[in-house]
């Protein structure tokens, strides 16, 4: 093992963007770089993703004055991880295309020793430094679907030691022939209806279907979308933030799947707080967790069991670094000195 009292490099590995960052060892990120990646949506091939992403590592260190020949890598990844290692798929990334044994790659292209723990968990690490509750949730709401639960006593972990736990976006949620198609390949599952990306087809198949509310809506009027044109950024995004009644329905029954499972969730767990995170969620702001709060309905009037406050689903702060420093948060604290 190696000296947690020297810098690492962090990266956080995204759908959509790589940061990489020196984290010192009082858990400052410091230089940090963050670069737009490709992905199987614009059509690039699996191994020059990979390759892309490996190379873009690689520079960040050489350019580094900070780092340390020797000094590891501390990776959020976007995906299931096994015991610290092995990474099973990226499909934010590459959809369902194989894997390939990234961890060992980093290792013998840069000689460093790598630790790399899920994107998700980052961020679950970050928010236990942040927060007073002793069982909580990160969901994140972005790309894809995810979800990582964190209790601090009687000795403080995020539950990840199975590849699966937290992948609630691949829960079958909608079992009809016309369900949508996940990025892993399968139909029907939670994070092809209630992501970011969820939300903006089914906006698509709706625009396309209720022609006239589509063409009544801010989208339309207020920023020029047309049913082939329509996107989250430009559009859905902005006309939500509004309230624009139609982009309001679209999102809400994009949500409901998501909010069956996470009461469950809520109820199976004792959950004391929910942490929503990702790049949809928080663009959208406060009339996303308004409205995820409202879909729960865990405070049931007449209900024993009603659960919680208004400030039971909140926001995650916008740090755009959070995996960063969950990353190195969780490398210090899983590597003696």
């Amino acid at each position: 093992m190696w000296s947690t009292q020297v810098p690492s490099l962090a990266v956080d590995l995204g759908g959509t963007f790589l940061r990489c960052g020196t984290s010192t060892d009082a858990g400052d990120i410091t230089a940090i770089e963050v670069t737009k990646i490709p992905n199987f949506l614009d059509g690039s091939r699996s191994a020059d993703i990979w390759e892309s992403i490996v190379t873009s590592i690689e520079a960040y260190a050489r350019r580094s004055d900070m780092l340390r020949p020797t000094d590891p890598v501390a990776l959020a990844f976007p995906g299931p991880v096994i015991g610290g290692r092995t990474t099973i798929s990226a499909p934010t990334i590459t959809g369902d295309e194989p894997m390939p044994d990234l961890v060992a790659i980093l290792e013998s292209r840069m000689q460093r020793p790598v630790v790399v723990l899920n994107d998700l968990s980052a961020a679950a690490w970050y928010f236990s430094e942040r927060v007073n509750d002793d069982r909580f949730m990160v969901v994140t709401v972005s790309s894809g679907i995810g979800a990582k639960a964190f209790v601090r006593t009687p000795s403080s972990r995020v539950f990840d030691d199975v590849p699966y736990a937290g992948e609630i976006g691949h829960c079958v949620v909608d079992l009809s022939p016309t369900a949508p198609v996940c990025d892993c390949g399968a139909s029907g599952h939670l994070g092809a209806i209630a992501s970011g990306r969820g939300a903006e087809r089914l906006a698509r198949r709706s625009a396309e279907t209720e022609r006239d509310l589509f063409a009544a809506s801010d989208c339309v009027r207020r920023y020029g979308a047309t049913s082939a044109t329509l996107d989250n950024e430009r559009h859905i995004v902005p006309a939500i933030r509004d309230g624009d009644e139609w982009a309001m329905s679209v999102m809400r029954r994009s949500m409901e799947p998501l909010a069956r499972v996470l009461s469950a969730v809520v109820y199976t767990l004792g959950l004391e707080r929910i942490i929503v995170i990702g790049g949809f969620a928080l663009s959208v702001g406060d009339r996303y967790v308004e409205t995820l709060r409202g879909l729960m309905c865990l405070r049931s009037t007449g209900s024993p069991f009603s659960v919680g406050d208004d400030e039971f689903i909140v926001l995650g702060d916008a740090h755009p670094h959070a995996a960063l420093v969950g990353a190195a948060a969780y490398a210090r604290r899983l590597l003696p000195a």
